[in-house]
């Protein structure tokens, strides 16, 4: 069980490293192009980029993108079947955000048989439905994560 804990600090440490390089180190200008932002998978590959680092230190593994037989999840963290753990990226203007959580992300736990998931939500807005879905995020993880018995955590840079 310790082992659990220390894992899912882990991942919270490079979500906060991840946040910290997006908002406060100029890390944002690598979601745009030209005034337009990106597809979710620059968003993924600098997560990735920022993650695989401090996994690889700490003795976990960390797969992009795995097929778990329903799809791809776009991150999977292991260490043997001691720790494992499921991350689905999502921008939140994305129109199929909220099945990221209720669909995608649950099913990619269950096809890996884990109670750990956390669901990354990338917000490069401050208005419309990306200020309404970061408002709701808190209240939906907490009620999806009761009802199904599973520890979904969230994060956002």
């Amino acid at each position: 069980m310790l082992w659990l804990a220390e894992g899912g600090k882990l991942i919270e440490l490079v979500i906060g490293q991840y946040r910290q390089f997006i908002e406060n180190e100029a890390g944002w200008k690598y979601l745009w192009n030209n005034g337009k932002p990106k597809h979710e998978d620059a968003a993924q590959g600098l997560f990735r980029g920022i993650a695989k680092h401090y996994c690889h230190a700490n003795g976990i593994a960390i797969d992009r993108e795995v097929n778990l037989g329903r799809g791809p999840v776009d991150f999977k963290f292991s260490k043997g079947r001691e720790f494992v753990a499921v991350l689905e990226v999502k921008k939140l203007d994305n129109g199929r955000f909220w099945n990221g959580l209720d669909k995608q992300l649950t099913e990619y736990m269950e096809a890996d048989e884990t109670k750990n998931g956390w669901f990354l939500a990338i917000q490069l807005s401050k208005t419309g439905v990306s200020k309404t879905r970061i408002k709701e995020l808190p209240d939906r993880v907490k009620k999806l994560s009761k009802e199904r018995g599973l520890n979904i955590r969230y994060g956002r840079p």
